[in-house]
């Protein structure tokens, strides 16, 4: 998981292109992936809470990311809010 960077921030959003909703199969195989907990690490430790959990994007639709299982991991809210504020 990263931070957006500059790159990220200039590229322009199509308000045309309409975002659609991650099927409920491909949240379901999330989270048995990612066995209900968090996945992110920090100082080569990963998170152990399994509590408020969303499904983030590694790289955001905006920028031609896609709901496919690759591109999606589980972090909890907190962990999710600091990485889109950087």
């Amino acid at each position: 998981l990263r931070p957006l960077d500059e790159k990220d921030a200039k590229t322009s959003f199509s308000p045309s292109k309409k975002r659609t909703a991650i099927p409920a199969a491909t949240r379901h195989q999330i989270w048995l992936r990612d066995r209900g907990q968090c996945r992110y690490h920090r100082h080569g430790e990963r998170c152990e809470n399994r509590n408020y959990l969303e499904i983030h994007h590694k790289t955001p639709v905006f920028v031609g990311g896609c709901h496919s299982p690759e591109n999606l991991v589980l972090i909890f809210a907190e962990h999710h809010k600091a990485i889109h504020s950087c």
